[in-house]
Parts: structure tokens; C-alpha cells; sequence
């Protein structure tokens, strides 16, 4: 990673034709062998930045606007019309299928519910203390696969090589290698039971989903 960093200083693209929509003042790091549509939006400010650390793929009409950041790691893809927000983390080798709806903060609807829900968020973010509360940060590990129309809510963790059934919406932290759908999304069952082993062994592939990145 910090290699990438080193190596990729500003935003750059050898054939403009392929860049997205401008990004004010937000870093964009993108490494080696991404396709961008030009479609998609990527936006932010002067303190975040968006990480693409290599081989991925983001579709048409894709957005993705960090708070402080929204990282994916190598491989992984975003199909068209996914919208990213916030504070986000994403691993290697991860899916996401079309519409797919990520979120680190929300509206409010409940801290003066007398008032128009556009006044409360304006509540928010002009208040010092609320405003450090809210984004929760996101997190989805290596291999997981999200399915179409798909929402994540804010603080949420996906564990590794799990996978989100279609239309779901994810309010709760997923287990390693788990396949959860429904509205709250619930476990379905399990890709692989996840064990704890005493030792490992990189040549085989029945210990590799025990790796984890770094």
C-alpha cells in the first residue's frame, strides 16, 4: 500500500476519455489496471480520499463520495449504480452486483421528532458533538459478494467470504464465510464452517480461507 501511495501522487489518466467526473479537492489514489466509467461520480473535499488499489472495476453511474475515506482493495468491482457514502472500507476480490446502497451516516428522523427531518440533519451537522458521531464506519472484508439492490447500514461489519442475498438490508455485523438475506438480513447458512485451526499451511487450499489480508 505503501508503495501505491508513493507511486501514484496525483489523480492521472493517460486518455482523458476515460476519466470520471471532476473531484474537488478530493485525493483520488488509483492503481494499476482500474476501468472507470466515465459516468461515474466520484466526489469529496479537501480532507478525504478515495482508494482504488488496483484491477477494479467501477460501472456506470456509480457514486462514491468518502466523508474521510472510501477504500477498495485489489479486484474488487462495483456494477452500475452502486452508491457509496461516507466512511467505508472495502477488501480484495469483493462483488457487487447493480444498485448496491452503502452509508456510513443517515438522516434523522428521531432527535426533535417535531421538526421537518431536512432541519434535523442541518441540526447535526452544525453541532460539534453530534456531527464526530455521525458516521460509523463500514466495513466489508476480502471476498464477499453483495448482492443487487442490497443496502448496508451504518457501523456495520461484513466478515470475510461472506455473501448478501438480493434486496437485503445488512443492520447487524455478518460472521466470516456466512450467507445472510432478508429485511433485516438474516443467515440463510453458512458458505463454510469456520473454524479456528492451531496450524496453516498456505499450499493447501482447504486452510486458505484462513488468511486474512496483512
Amino acid at each position: 500500500m505503501k508503495k501505491l501511495i508513493k507511486k501514484i501522487i496525483a489523480y492521472f489518466f493517460s486518455d482523458s476519455s476515460k476519466a470520471p467526473a471532476a473531484i474537488p479537492g478530493c485525493k483520488l489514489l488509483v492503481g494499476p489496471n482500474c476501468s472507470i466509467d466515465p459516468t461515474a461520480l466520484l466526489n469529496g473535499n479537501e480532507t478525504s480520499e478515495i482508494i482504488l488499489e488496483g484491477d477494479n472495476y467501477i460501472g456506470r453511474n456509480v457514486e462514491i463520495g468518502p466523508l474521510t475515506k472510501i477504500s477498495l482493495g485489489n479486484n474488487t468491482s462495483l456494477q452500475d449504480r452502486c452508491i457509496l457514502l461516507g466512511d467505508i472500507e472495502i477488501g480484495k476480490s469483493c462483488l457487487f452486483a447493480p444498485n448496491v446502497f452503502i452509508s456510513s451516516g443517515r438522516h434523522y428522523f428521531d432527535l426533535h421528532p417535531e421538526m421537518y427531518i431536512k432541519d434535523q440533519d442541518e441540526l447535526v451537522q452544525n453541532s460539534a458533538e453530534l456531527k464526530a458521531r455521525h458516521s460509523r464506519k463500514i466495513s466489508i472484508e476480502d471476498d464477499c459478494w453483495i448482492g443487487v439492490n442490497a443496502v448496508i447500514m451504518p457501523g456495520v461489519t461484513i466478515a470475510k467470504g461472506s455473501v448478501i442475498g438480493a434486496n437485503s438490508v445488512v443492520t447487524k455485523n455478518v460472521e466470516p464465510y456466512t450467507i445472510v438475506a432478508g429485511i433485516p438480513a438474516t443467515e440463510v447458512k453458512k458458505r463454510l464452517q469456520f473454524k479456528a485451526k492451531h496450524t496453516l499451511d498456505a499450499l493447501k487450499d482447504a486452510d486458505l480461507p484462513y488468511f486474512y489480508s496483512g
